[in-house]
This record gives structure tokens, sequence and C-alpha cells, in this order.
């Protein structure tokens, strides 16, 4: 009987054991549907929420308890119900301090902070991030700090900052490196490589997504290996890679179909899909977006299945199937009713604008963007609200409005420079605002607002968009005729197009680089360009850029009497134009031949050639009247729809107006709350006043303390002399040092290179005479650097240095400062530039403000290698002017920061093995403080550095 009791109890722990089991899968199962359909169905995860709430309350474990109110969190916060969301992450967290549990509290911190950021609150998001790295420290887990390092940048990642959000990646990295965690190692290259993947380093994210698909593949994770799979296939897609792309998206499909993961399935086929789309295979991308469609549908996706519906609705407006395009969308916005979120009806509403736009009825584009701008000024954050601005600006462009456009375009810019937005979607707004400005001839204007957009785009390390931007630059100083600064605009754009294989971007690159030099009548130079550009051209299969670029390299072989060279170019446009059955090629290649025979004397073959050009113009200008009549038709459809437009910007300028009352408002209410502190401070004040007699009689016992705390004084004043003390023999040992080495090595060389030359001179070539000298001079000038640094110097310790302050324009400060500098920068190839408008002026004494920004340049060539890039930036604020010296550099270490600017500091050789002191920082930092001004600096090892000078303005008479 004994044996049989011990049998049975040990069946039942294994049940209860089996059972614990099962029920935590299941806990898991439901936690995952949840997070998903949260954002995909909210009916569904409420139901799903219902089912994990009941098993969790049976189980009754702080674990399952804990999991129930994570997966609350996840849902409210997808909700957009931050008060809830924020009380289940509370409850959740009080039991695992209770259970002392450190990973599931930084988890939940981490919770808290998508919370806090979702809601728009980013200070207290990174704030919980901060205290979440601290608890992690402190506890020396690796694990936990890889987690939240990774949760900083994205953070950064949100807020347009791509090169912190890089440089906390790479943090997270070492982290995940220390604690042998390979699925951390594998997350981190994973989200490397998405950094740099959005910012348009497409070789970088292959190399780091390749680094995680390895070690996913070594230890069997098959999701994991899914998921680097799609990376990998989106990153050939956008370096133009059709069959790469689709080839590594196969095998992720192949795997998903395997371990029958129907959710990874359907994102797979919609990747496909938009490869297709990509390039230009609309019917192959219908089709995979249709599949994916499909089992969107099967499995409640809702959100999904409004992606697709409008990614099938773009395909189908490129086929000009508009009317079925439309059904799609009108499809997108009745399943929007069923997940109520106000946001993606906005995006939705704002699809269907433009594919109005497309199909050519702007009236109905302008009413559906309006809509979606009422909407997003209800529910929308301030980016959201300047995405809509931005579409009606450019929808009222289309019409010519432009008076409409700018107000619209305007809002939206004054909408990113008051409230700091992400650099992608102000520099998007910023070019379109630029466009206008171009479209109506005011250079200037245009040439303005698109440098603002380089700087974010620069700021945000976006290296596509940066070259984008700049040959915006380019094409509006061609208009302006400002020929050197538009070549200087496209080679940089060149190199960071060539430097990221954006091989769409060099070959448009080169063509406007053709147009540049042909405009400037450097003919040679253009054909070449343009040749060039169509080799690119054709790598990509796009005919009719190389058919374009052939056109004009003959019309300029035209103007050089090069007349068969001519004739073939001409000849092959033509040929493309025929094939591609573009009609404005045609146009304009039998008006180019009519050129050539022309040229050539051949009046019968000029005139025939002429008469194929008029007769192609001919249709196009009946498509030009058909236009014209269209715009009569927008114009009948503005008219009858105008009432419900003007009540709908009515409406739109009300809720703006309102938004602004209710600054005024919240004003107010600061204002009244600052009234109750004053009044409460009386009190407090009344209060002490009552006390003064009591402190009165504890007199006598604080002189006795009095006493005691100016010993300590005595004390502390006496450490202040010893410091002060040890700094001044780190000062003199410093001076032994350099005297000692750095003054006596160039002095040595002097003396051994012209005893070589005065013994020797007769026997030495003319050559060997060059060499030594040019070796004499550069000795000789380093020493008397070094000289001057040093008398700077011990003038400022012993206080000999007058500053003598005034007012003086940056600009010729700054051109004096490149001057001397041009010459060791040529040598290494390095590019200094600067942005200083000329209006910007600096209270400074000239002499010492001079030679502290001279140092950081010098200093900048000296750690930038061969072909680098040096500028130098200012802008002038209301309380100071900042001044920006930023290099593409080797950068500093961040262990390595904390070091400069001492006597007993950091000292290193330059790229070239340039030798140094270390002198130039500290009399950087001691002449810009004595300027009343103060110097940072912003390093991250590999990518440069930025030292940041700012002075206090003072008032102009």
């Amino acid at each position: 009987m004994h044996k049989y009791s011990i049998l049975i109890v040990l069946l039942i722990g294994l049940k209860v054991g089996f059972s614990q089991t099962n029920n935590t899968a299941q806990i898991d199962r439901l936690v995952q549907q949840v997070q998903i359909m949260a954002i995909e169905n909210p009916q569904e995860a409420r139901g799903i929420l219902s089912e994990l709430n009941k098993l969790s309350k049976q189980i009754n474990t702080h674990e399952s308890i804990t999991k129930s109110h994570i997966a609350s969190a996840e849902f409210y916060i997808a909700s957009n119900l931050w008060r809830q969301a924020n009380a289940h992450i509370d409850t959740a967290l009080t039991v695992a301090k209770k259970d002392k549990n450190i990973q599931l509290q930084v988890n939940l911190q981490i919770l808290y902070s998508k919370l806090y950021l979702k809601s728009g609150n980013t200070a207290l998001s990174s704030q919980v991030l901060n205290e979440a790295n601290k608890l992690a420290v402190k506890n020396k887990n690796n694990n936990l700090i890889t987690k939240v390092k990774l949760a900083q940048a994205e953070n950064n990642r949100l807020n347009g900052n791509h090169i912190e959000a890089i440089k906390l990646k790479k943090q997270a990295l070492n982290f995940a490196l220390k604690s042998k965690n390979e699925i951390n190692e594998a997350e981190c290259f994973q989200s490397i490589g998405s950094s740099y993947w959005q910012t348009g380093h497409y070789n970088e994210a292959l190399e780091n997504y390749y680094k995680s698909l390895l070690i996913r593949e070594k230890i069997s994770d098959t999701l994991g290996i899914i998921q680097a799979l799609k990376n990998i296939g989106l990153t050939y897609r956008e370096l133009g890679h059709y069959e790469k792309g689709l080839t590594n998206l196969d095998k992720g499909l192949q795997l998903a179909i395997q371990i029958n993961n129907l959710y990874e399935k359907t994102e797979i086929l919609n990747i496909i899909g938009s490869l297709h789309y990509r390039f230009d295979r609309f019917d192959e991308a219908i089709k995979f977006y249709n599949q994916s469609l499909e089992i969107r549908i099967n499995l409640k996706l809702i959100k999904s299945q409004i992606i697709s519906h409008e990614n099938i609705a773009r395909a189908l407006a490129q086929k000009s199937m508009y009317e079925l395009a439309l059904d799609h969308l009108s499809t997108a916005l009745s399943l929007q009713e069923q997940i109520v979120d106000p946001i993606a009806e906005s995006s939705t509403l704002t699809e269907m604008g433009n594919l109005n736009i497309q199909k050519g009825n702007i009236a109905e584009a302008l009413r559906r963007y309006l809509m979606a701008l009422k909407i997003r000024q209800q529910f929308g954050k301030d980016e959201d609200i300047a995405k809509s601005l931005t579409n009606i600006g450019l929808a009222y462009r289309q019409l010519g409005m432009y008076k409409n456009a700018l107000k619209y375009l305007e809002q939206a810019h004054e909408i990113i420079s008051n409230k700091g937005l992400s650099g992608n979607e102000s520099s998007y707004i910023l070019q379109n605002l630029g466009h206008i400005y171009q479209d109506q001839k005011q250079y200037n204007k245009s040439l303005a607002i698109y440098k603002e957009a380089l700087s974010l785009k620069e700021k945000g390390g976006d290296k596509s968009g940066t070259a984008k931007i700049l040959k915006n630059i380019a094409q509006a100083q061609l208009q302006m005729r400002q020929f050197n600064s538009a070549r200087s605009s496209l080679s940089q754009a060149l190199k960071i197009s060539s430097r990221i294989n954006d091989a769409r971007e060099v070959a448009d690159i080169y063509n406007e680089m053709g147009n540049v030099e042909r405009q400037a009548n450097n003919l040679t130079e253009a054909i070449k360009y343009f040749r060039y550009a169509a080799e690119k051209y054709q790598s990509l299969s796009n005919f009719e850029g190389k058919g374009l670029c052939f056109r004009k390299i003959g019309e300029i072989q035209v103007l050089m009497k090069q007349f068969n060279e001519a004739e073939q170019n001409i000849n092959q446009s033509i040929k493309t134009g025929f094939q591609t059955g573009n009609a404005h090629l045609l146009s304009y290649g039998y008006l180019a031949k009519h050129d050539l025979y022309k040229a050539k004397g051949n009046y019968k073959l000029a005139l025939d050639n002429y008469i194929r050009h008029i007769k192609i113009k001919d249709s196009l200008g009946s498509l030009k009247r058909n236009e014209a009549n269209l715009e009569a038709q927008i114009d009948l459809e503005l008219d009858q729809k105008k009432t419900e437009i003007k009540v709908m910007e009515a409406e739109v300028e009300a809720l703006r107006q309102k938004a602004e009352l209710d600054k005024t408002v919240i004003e107010k209410q600061r204002t009244f709350r600052n009234f109750l502190i004053a009044i409460a401070l009386l009190l407090v004040t009344i209060a002490a006043a009552t006390t003064f007699n009591f402190i009165q009689k504890r007199r006598h016992a604080n002189a006795l303390e009095e006493k005691i705390n100016e010993i300590r004084t005595i004390n502390d004043k006496l450490t202040q002399s010893e410091t002060h003390l040890k700094q001044t023999v780190q000062t003199k040992d410093k001076l032994f040092s350099i005297i000692a080495h750095d003054l006596r090595s160039p002095f040595t060389a002097l003396v051994g290179l012209s005893e070589v030359l005065a013994n020797n001179a007769k026997n030495l070539s003319t050559e060997e005479i060059c060499e030594y000298s040019m070796h004499i001079n550069k000795s000789a000038t380093g020493v008397l650097s070094l000289t001057d640094n040093l008398l700077s110097w011990s003038r400022s310790q012993t206080g000999k240095i007058k500053l003598n302050p005034n007012n003086y324009i940056l600009k010729e400060l700054i051109d004096n400062v490149i001057g001397v500098a041009s010459i060791p920068a040529n040598e290494k190839g390095i590019e200094v530039i600067h942005h200083i408008n000329e209006s910007i002026n600096i209270y400074a004494d000239y002499d010492t403000i001079s030679t502290a920004i001279r140092n950081l340049v010098n200093n900048a060539i000296k750690f930038t290698p061969n072909g680098g890039k040096i500028i130098v930036s200012a802008r002038q604020l209301a309380e100071y002017t900042e001044i920006t010296i930023s290099d593409t550099g080797v950068g500093i270490e961040p262990e390595n920061l904390s070091k400069l600017f001492r006597v007993d500091g950091l000292t290193t050789k330059g790229t070239n093995q340039e030798s140094g002191t270390g002198l130039g920082l500290i009399l950087c930092k001691e002449f810009i403080e004595k300027n009343n001004g103060t110097i940072k600096v912003d390093s991250t090892p590999g990518f440069g550095t930025t030292f940041t000078i700012e002075l206090k303005r003072k008032h102009f008479e």
C-alpha cells in the first residue's frame, strides 16, 4: 500500500509539473497573440486578453499575473490609452520589486519608456531608460545593459538622431559580446544594420545583416533567420539587385512555409510584392500583394489588410487602373472603422489624395488631404499635421496656385522650426518648399531652404538624403549661373552616392554635371559626363535616361561640328524613343537632327526632320490641349466643390486657432499656479518671521558651529592650494617635457638636415636638395608653431595677455583661418569649407579667438584621413553665437574625451603620423573662456569629431 501511495504521489507530481509547463506555454502564446492583435485588430485582442486574464487568475502565480499585466499594458499603449497602460505597468512593477526580480524591473522600465515616447513625452522616456541603465549596471547584468542600450538607440532613431543611435547600438553589441549571449549579438547586428539601412548605408547594412544571419544559423534560430533574410532582401532591393533580393526573400518564404508560420509568410509575400513594384513589374507586384492579402484576411489582421489594399492601389495606379485602385482604398477606409485608429484613417485618406493627384482630379485630392488634416489636428502629432499641410501645398502647386501652396508649406515649415521634429520629416517639407520657390524663380530663397534641409540630413547621418538635397542645391545654383558652386555641390553628392553604391543617384548626378558644363560652355567636359551618365543608366536598364544623354551628346557634337558622331548619337536617342514609346525623346530627337542637317547645309533633310518634329509636337500639343481642358474641368470641379473645400479649410483654421487658444489657456493656468506659489512663499516668510525670536536664543549655540565651519573653510582652502600646487608642478613638468623632447627633436632634425646640405650641396642632385629643403621647411614650421603655442601659453599662465574685445564679422575671420590652413589640408587632399553667413558678428578679442579656431582647424586636419572633409559653420542665437568645427576624421574614444583640455592629458599621432604636444586644445579652452565663452566636444569613433564654441553676444549699436 505504501509503494502504491508513493507511485500515486509521483504521478500526481508529474501531472502537476506537465500542467504547469503547459499553462506557461499557453500564457506565452496568448501574450504573443495580444501583442500582435493589439495593433492589428483591437476587438480580437480584447477577447484574447480576457482569456489571458482568466487563465492567469486560475494559475495565480506572480509570473502569470505579471505577464497578464504586461500584455494589458501593450494593448492599452497600442490603443493610445496611456492612463490604463500606466496602471498595469505600475502593478507589474510592484510585483517585480517585491520578488526582487531585476530583469523584470528593467523590462518594465523599457515598457514605460515606450509608453512615454508614444504619448509624446520624449524627455520622460529618456529619463526612465537612464534609470533602467543604472539598475542594470548596478547589478552588472550585461544582457540587461544590452537591452537598455538598444531601447535608448531606438529613442534616438525615432527623434532623427541616427548617429547617436548607431553609437548606442555598437555599445549594446560590446555588452552582448561580453555576456557571450549569441541571441543578443544577433539582435544587435540586426539593429545596427537597420540603422545603416535607414540612413542609406546599404553595404554596411548588408554586412551587419549577414553577421546576424550567420549567428542565427549557428544556433538554429529559424524565426531569426527569416528576419535576417527579409532584411537582406530589402537591402538588395535598395541597391538595385533584383535577383539577389528575390533569392533571399524566397529562402525566407520557404522557411516560413516549413514551420507553418503564416504571419511571417504574409510579411514576406508583401515584401516580394514591393520588390517587384520597385522594378516596375506591377503585375507581379499585384499578384504577391493579393497572396499576402488573402492570408491576412484569414488571420484577421485588419491593419495589415489595410496596408495590402493601399499597396495594391499604388500598383494599380501605375497601370492607370484608377477606379479599381480607388475601390481598394475605399475598402481600406471601411476597414479603418473596425480598428478605430484615426491616424491610420488619415493615412488612407492621404493615399486617396495621392491617387486623385495621379488621376488628375486635384479638387478631390484637396478634399481628401483636408479631411486627413482635420483628423491629424485632433489626434495626430505635429509631424503628421506638417505632412498633411505639405500634401495640400503640393496639390495647390500642381494647380499653379502658388500663394495657397506657400501658405500651407510655410505653416508646415513653422511647425518643424518650433517643434524640432525629426530630420527626415523636416527635410522632406523643406525640400518641397524649396521646389515651390524654384518654380517661382526665387532662387535665393530656394537655395536657403535647401541648405536648411541639407543641415538636417547631415545632422541625422542620412547619406542618401544628403546626396539628393545637394543635387537640388546644385540645380538652384545652376539657375543662378553659379557654376563653381554647382560643381562643388554635385561633387559632394557624387562622393556620397558612390560611397553608398546608389547607382541611380550616381547616374542622375552625372547627368546634372553634364548640364552644368554645357551651360558653362565646357562642351568636351559636358560630353564626358553625359557618357558616364549613359553608361550608368544602361546598367540600370533605364533606357530613356540613356537615350536622353545620347541626344544631349549629339546636340553638343553638332555645335562642335563633329557631324558623323552627332548623327550616330541622335539616331540612337530616336531609336530608344521608338522602343520605349517616349514621344518627347522622338520629338526632341528629330529637332536635334534638324539642327544637325541645317548645320551641314542639307536643308531638305533638315526640313524633313523638322516636319517630323512638328507632327509629334502637335500630338503632344493635343495632349496639352486635353490637359487644358482637364484644367478647365478642374476649375469647374473646384467651383462645384469650392464651398465644401472652403468650409473644410475654415474648420482646419478653426482647429489651428483652437490649438493656439489652448496654449494661451495653459499659459494662464501656469501664471495662476505661479501666483499660488508666490502666496505660499509669502506664508512661509511670515512663518519664518514668527520663529525669528526662537532662532535668536540659539545664536550662542551656533557661534560654536561657526568656528567649526571656519576651520573647515581653512582646510578647504589648504586643499585647494594643494591642488593648485599639483597643477603647477604638472605644468612645469609639461614645459620641461616639451622643451626636452618636442622642441629638441625638430631642432635636431634641422641641424642634421642643414649639415647635410652644407657639407654635400655640390654633390647632391636638384631633386635631393628640394627634398632636404622641404624637410627643413617642415621642421622649421613645426618649431615655429610649437614656439608660438608655448609663448601664448606662458603669457596666459602669467596673466600677461591683454584682451581687446570688439565687434568682428565672423566670415572674414574664418576666411583668414581657412586660408592659412589650406596648405596642410591640400597636402592631405582634405576639403575645408564653411557655411558662414556674412551677417554673423562676434564680440571677442581677434588674436586669441582666431588662435583658438586656427588650432581647432589644424587639429581637425591632423586627425582627418586623406580625402576627408572639414566643415566650419555658425549660427547666431538670441544669447550667444555658436561656431562648430566638424571633421570626418578618426574620432575620439569615449574614455579619452575626459582627458582633453588637460595639461596631463592626451597626445596622439595624426593620421599621417603628425606629432603634437596637446598644448593646442589647452590654449583653445583658455582663450575661449577668456572671451567669456565655452567649448565642448562631441565625437564618435570612425565618424569624426565636432568642437562647438559658444560666445556670448553683445548688443550691437
